[in-house]
């Protein structure tokens, strides 16, 4: 008899207004039943968390704790829920080579995680980046002229 390969779901947002909503968890966990279909889920942890020290995502630390203990792969929806890349190397040394599938990535190796997740951390580096410029943006013109006006006018 042939054995499942046992998956734990791992979901993430952002921030409350997406956790609150429960479409975002929704949507991932979705697709990640998609790639998990021909497996086993053994267990589902979710959080909502804003930052980049995954240290402090203790559903993500409770996932990688079961899945070594269960003998588990962790399954996430996207690669870039990892914002730096020695955070998302470490839970890989963790979990074990082929132990981490991201559903954006289904079927990568270690190589392919590196680039990707050096790409993201750029990204968030960048997302980062214009999010201080457009607020200095803001604070620059109430300076200015005493107030802002957003596009909508308000």
């Amino acid at each position: 008899m042939e054995t499942k390969t046992k998956f734990v779901k791992y979901l993430r947002v952002s921030t409350k207004k997406q956790g609150s909503s429960g479409l975002g968890l929704a949507a991932q966990s979705d697709v990640v039943d998609y790639f998990i279909r021909d497996g086993e889920l053994v267990a589902t942890y979710q959080e909502v968390y804003t930052g980049t020290d995954l240290k402090n995502c203790a559903e993500l630390q409770k996932a990688i704790t079961f899945c070594k203990e269960n003998n588990a792969k962790l399954i996430m929806y996207k690669s870039d829920r990892f914002r730096n890349v020695d955070d998302a190397l470490a839970v890989m040394a963790e979990l074990g080579e082929g132990n981490l599938v991201c559903c954006d990535l289904p079927s990568a190796d270690r190589f392919t995680f590196i680039l990707f997740f050096a790409i993201a951390e750029r990204e968030a580096l960048l997302i980062s980046l214009r999010t201080k410029q457009a607020l200095q943006k803001i604070k620059d013109e109430i300076k200015e002229h005493g107030y802002y006006t957003s596009r909508r006018g308000n």
